[in-house]
């Protein structure tokens, strides 16, 4: 009697914990399916999204034999409503990071440039230009917008350099002209040299790159002036 007592025990104790067992595994796989219907519900709708058009940034990317490509429009997601938004290259600075240049953000037109105002730009270009030439892009760094940008002497040229006016004036130079004139047309020079001889006082004073441009000056008067 004590044996048949003993094993009626052992086999309910293992229908009890095959039931457990069973009931975990059940549940395993019930969410395991669940989880790929998600999946191929995603995949699906993913796939269904036009080109350019996201839910989110994983929108923005697509998939083909094997390689990860960015939309068109970029690799954020830019959605302000329920509707499906557009796929755009920033949203802020840091999607620019890996820009060589254009590494500033355009929150209007959400895309990289190299500026947005003069903050952005370099010292050596400190002028920020939004506007957009048959030559040039917009958003672009440049040395200056106007004359005043330029130190004395210079000009703002058609490049958005400064340049020396000594080489658009130089053929207004006359001689008898006074120092007062010459300033007035070419600005200060980059050096000046006194020479004081028996005949009296000579002055030189030099222009342009490595002093390629030279007017001389007897009594306070243009006498001559070379290009070298």
């Amino acid at each position: 009697m004590k044996y048949i007592i003993k094993t009626f025990f052992a086999l309910l104790i293992m229908i009890v914990l095959f039931m457990i067992i069973g009931c975990g595994r059940s549940e395993t796989i019930n969410d395991s399916f669940t989880n790929t219907i998600q999946e191929q519900e995603v995949k699906d709708t993913s796939e269904n999204i036009p080109e350019g058009k996201c839910l989110d940034d994983n929108s923005c990317y697509r998939e083909e034999n094997g390689l990860v490509f960015t939309s068109l429009g970029g690799k954020r997601c830019f959605k302000p409503s329920e509707e499906l938004g557009n796929c755009i290259e920033c949203l802020e600075n840091l999607d620019c990071a890996d820009k060589s240049f254009d590494n500033v953000c355009d929150l209007t037109a959400h895309k990289c440039v190299e500026c947005v105002a003069d903050k952005d730009c370099p010292q050596r270009e400190p002028r920020c230009i939004t506007t957009k030439t048959e030559i040039y892009k917009e958003n672009r760094c440049e040395e200056c917008i106007s004359d005043s940008d330029c130190g004395q002497g210079q000009y703002c040229n058609e490049y958005n350099s400064c340049s020396s006016l000594i080489y658009t004036n130089y053929e207004k130079i006359q001689v008898g002209m006074s120092k007062e004139k010459i300033l007035e047309l070419v600005g200060e020079p980059e050096d000046k040299q006194e020479i004081v001889t028996s005949y009296g006082t000579s002055e030189y004073w030099y222009y342009g790159y490595q002093k390629s441009i030279q007017i001389a000056f007897e009594d306070g008067k243009v006498s001559s002036k070379a290009k070298y």
